[in-house]
């Protein structure tokens, strides 16, 4: 008599061996079966298997999921049964509504009346199903009377007229959250939050306060590094809107005096706002998208430009130089200068006899240098001093002779601090 499978439970009447069976399915990867080695009567346990590109993902797939389960006794395999299994995927809230941006900012003019739109936000959710995905998504703004949102298309609107008032509040921030399963309990909550700049006319120019002195980098920082002192300007106007930027037409950069092209380091700065207080601005020169580099330029003089925005007549903006030395850090490994292919050397030369004079380059500043050899036997390489050169000798106590050896291999090994090397292969030949 022949297994067979129906729902959780597998029944063989026989006894003795041939009521043995195994349970496999056709999907092992995804589903585990307990037990699989089993006999008469048995009840199976599956569970679900979860890996990376789980087949029980509602957000992948929505449609039925169908699994083969096999029951095969072991005496004889052609006895074997299957029962094919039908999992419906049911979504579960998993996902949390999420902003695009962890802050909204926008500058209005505390003159706005009431239903003058701010801005209009969106989140998204990654579940699918209407009940907790993008379609059940509401907007609130809590603790925030002066500004309303529409809690579907997140529209923000001033609430009355005289909402905004300079003098009072120059600057507004609101908390911002997203609720899904249309903020039914229990919802996941996104979060941002909403920064609005009051703004006045503004007829007065800004004013750079001088400029950092001193101010140095090490090669290699990360992006978003700060540097060490902040710029300051300041504005008559209690409602300037400040922006300081980076002009790269009139900035300079250079390598030991000589002009370096502006555009190999344009990626190695941006500038980025601080906090204003009593017509006082503030903001911090930061390391851009791609990382200094002293072996390119080791000075680098940025030209600052503050700008008022707001500003209705006058000048509009003021600039000064702001200087930046580049630190060099030993990152680069020595080179060997010149060629050393087939050097030669006559026999019988004594001990300490010069054959050639090794030099390297490495850009690194204040580097220190080690040659090493890998045979002494019959040559040596002798530093000199603690430059970057190296003389490579007869060995003391070598003999050289042609008719015994006609090449010798040598191969010099020369490290940095850093334990940077750089290696020279050669076959000097007797002559």
């Amino acid at each position: 008599m022949c297994p067979v499978v129906a729902g959780t439970t597998s029944k063989n009447s026989l006894n003795g061996k041939n009521g043995q069976f195994l349970i496999t399915s056709d999907r092992p990867e995804d589903i585990e079966i307990s037990p699989d080695d089993t006999r008469l009567n048995a009840s199976l346990s599956l569970t679900a298997l979860w890996r990376e590109g789980t087949i029980f993902d509602y957000e992948s797939t929505q449609d039925p999921i169908i699994i083969q389960i096999t029951a095969t006794e072991k005496e004889d395999s052609s006895h074997a049964t299957s029962v094919t299994l039908t999992i419906t995927l049911l979504d579960e809230n998993d996902n949390a509504p999420v902003f695009p941006q962890t802050q909204y900012t926008e500058n209005v003019e505390e003159t706005r009346p009431q239903g003058f739109v701010v801005m209009t936000v969106s989140a998204t959710d990654d579940d699918i199903s209407q009940e907790y995905g993008q379609e059940s998504i509401r907007y609130y703004l809590p603790s925030c009377p002066s500004l309303n949102i529409d809690e579907i298309n997140g529209k923000i609107t001033l609430a009355k007229d005289n909402a905004l008032n300079f003098e009072d509040n120059p600057i507004m921030t609101c908390d911002l959250e997203a609720h899904d399963n249309n903020s039914t309990l229990p919802s996941k909550i996104g979060y941002s939050s909403i920064v609005i700049n009051v703004t006045d006319v503004v007829d007065e120019p800004p004013e750079l306060q001088g400029m950092p002195s001193d101010l140095s980098i090490e090669e290699n920082s990360p992006t978003g590094t700060e540097l060490s002192k902040t710029i300051t300007a300041t504005d008559d106007d209690i409602d300037a809107n400040i922006i300081f930027s980076i002009d790269w037409s009139n900035s300079v950069a250079t390598n030991q005096s000589l002009t370096v092209d502006i555009a190999l380091v344009r990626e190695w700065f941006s500038i980025r706002s601080l906090q204003t207080k009593a017509n006082e601005y503030t903001a911090v020169v930061i390391v851009g998208s791609s990382s200094p580099d002293h072996e390119i330029a080791d000075l680098v003089t940025l030209a600052i430009e503050v700008r008022d925005d707001n500003t209705i007549v006058n000048a509009d903006k003021d600039t000064g130089m702001l200087p930046i030395s580049i630190i060099d850090k030993n990152d680069c490994s020595p080179q060997f200068v010149g060629s050393y292919d087939n050097l030669q050397v006559e026999e019988n030369l004594p001990g300490g006899a010069l054959i050639t004079t090794l030099e390297i380059f490495d850009p690194d500043l204040d580097d220190t240098f080690i040659f090493d050899i890998s045979d002494k036997s019959l040559v040596d390489v002798i530093q000199n001093g603690n430059s970057k050169t190296a003389d490579l000798r007869i060995a003391e106590g070598a003999d050289i002779d042609r008719e015994v050896l006609e090449k010798i291999a040598i191969n010099v090994t020369v490290r940095d601090a850093r334990n940077h090397e750089a290696q020279l292969s050669d076959t000097s030949e007797d002559k």
